[in-house]
C-alpha cells in the first residue's frame, strides 16, 4: 500500500488583505473580478486548466450555477468589512488515482460541504511536476455561508463548525477530515493508495522542500539568495538520497516477494509429489469413484521408476513428481490407496 503525504494548503478568503470570493474564483478559473478595494481584476484561463465543478445543494437557485454570479452575490451578502467571504482549499491529487474517477472523486470529498448547504467551487488543474511527470491538483472555493432557494442565508451560525475544523490542527482538524474522506473514497475503489495527514517531521521523513519567493529565483547573485537556494540545494539533496534508500527497500521487498513465491511453488511440488496426480492416458485429470471413498489415480506408466509399491491386485509406481498406478484397482484396493503416506517413499 503506498501511503502520500497529504498535499493540502488551505485558507478564508479575507477582506482585510483585499481579497474576496470573486477574487479566488478567478484565480482558479480566470475571468473578471472586482476585489475589496473596488479595483478590477482580470486573470485568463490558466493553460493547465481541465475542468471546473459547480457542487450546490439541491435547493439553490439557477443563477448560482454561474461562477461571477454565486460569488458576487457571496461578497454582497456579507455587510462587516473584514468579512470573510470564503474558504480556499488545494488539494494535490496523487498520480494513482485515475482520470476517469475525478469527477466521482471531487463529488465525494465534498460531499459534507454541500449537505450543510455550502457552495463549492472545484477547478482541476495539470501541469508538469519538477520531474516532469503531470502533477494533478484542484482548487476549490467554499462558501462560508448556506445558499438556499432564497439565496444565501442571513446567520452563520448553523455551520460555525466548520471554523474549528479549520482553525483546529492535528486530529479532527480540516487536514485529518480531507485525508480521511480521500482514503475512504480509494478504499472504496480498491485503489492502493492512502495520503496520510501528519506532517514530514511526525512521519520521520525528510522535511519538504522550502518554497522560495520568486525574486529569489529570479536574481539568485544577493547574498540573500544565495544562502536560500543553497538550503534548497541541500534539501533536495537529502530528499533524493531518502527515495533512493525508498526505491532500495521496494526493490529488496520485491525480491523478498519473488523468492517467497519461488519457495510456496516449490512446497506445492513436493507436496504434489506425496499425493496422487489425476492424469489419464490423454494426460487429462480423471477420477476413480468409489462407494467408500475417492482417489485420483494416473494411469500412464512413462519415466524412471523410484520404488514399486504393491497394493492388492494393483502395482503403485512412486515417480518423482507423480504416481502412477498400474492395473484396475477394486474398492478396497482404492480405500487402501487413499489411506498410504507416500511421503516415506
Amino acid at each position: 500500500m503506498l501511503a502520500r503525504s497529504l498535499g493540502l494548503e488551505f485558507g478564508i478568503v479575507q477582506r482585510t488583505l483585499g481579497e474576496t470570493a470573486a477574487t479566488a474564483s478567478i484565480y482558479a478559473a480566470g475571468g473578471i473580478a472586482i476585489d475589496a478595494l473596488g479595483i478590477e481584476r482580470r486573470r485568463d484561463r490558466p493553460l493547465d486548466h481541465r475542468a471546473q465543478w459547480m457542487l450546490l445543494p439541491p435547493s439553490a437557485p439557477a443563477w448560482a450555477t454561474d461562477p461571477s454570479e454565486l460569488w458576487r452575490r457571496a461578497g454582497a451578502a456579507e455587510r462587516q468589512f473584514n468579512a470573510q467571504e470564503a474558504r480556499t482549499l488545494d488539494i494535490t491529487l496523487p498520480r494513482e488515482l485515475p482520470a476517469s474517477v475525478h469527477d466521482e472523486f471531487v463529488r465525494f470529498v465534498f460531499a459534507p460541504f454541500i449537505a450543510d448547504g455550502l457552495p463549492v467551487q472545484v477547478d482541476l488543474h495539470i501541469k508538469p511536476a519538477r520531474d516532469g511527470r503531470p502533477n494533478p491538483h484542484i482548487h476549490a472555493v467554499a462558501g462560508t455561508r448556506p445558499l438556499g432557494a432564497e439565496g444565501f442565508a442571513k446567520s452563520k451560525r448553523p455551520e460555525r463548525r466548520w471554523n474549528s475544523l479549520f482553525w483546529k490542527e492535528g486530529p479532527g482538524g480540516i487536514r485529518d477530515f480531507i485525508a480521511t474522506r480521500m482514503n475512504e473514497f480509494f478504499e472504496l475503489h480498491r485503489l492502493e493508495v492512502r495520503v496520510d495527514p501528519r506532517s514530514n517531521l511526525e512521519r520521520g521523513l525528510p522535511p519538504p522542500e522550502e518554497t522560495l519567493p520568486r525574486y529569489l529565483v529570479r536574481d539568485p547573485k544577493t547574498e540573500n539568495a544565495k544562502a536560500a537556494l543553497a538550503r534548497r540545494d541541500e534539501t533536495r539533496v537529502c530528499r533524493q538520497d531518502y527515495r533512493d534508500a525508498c526505491d532500495e527497500v521496494i526493490r529488496e521487498d520485491e525480491q523478498i516477494e519473488r523468492l517467497t513465491r519461488l519457495i510456496e511453488d516449490a512446497e506445492h511440488r513436493a507436496v504434489r509429489m506425496r499425493c496422487s496426480v489425476p492424469v489419464d492416458e490423454a494426460g487429462f485429470p480423471a477420477r476413480c469413484e468409489s462407494v467408500a471413498s475417492a482417489v485420483n489415480l494416473t494411469f500412464v506408466v512413462s519415466g524412471p521408476l523410484c520404488r514399486k509399491v504393491e497394493v492388492g491386485a494393483v502395482s503403485l509406481v512412486v515417480h518423482p513428481d507423480r504416481i502412477v498406478v498400474d492395473g484396475t484397482p477394486a474398492d478396497d484396493d482404492i480405500a487402501a490407496i487413499a489411506k498410504l503416506d507416500f511421503g516415506q517413499f
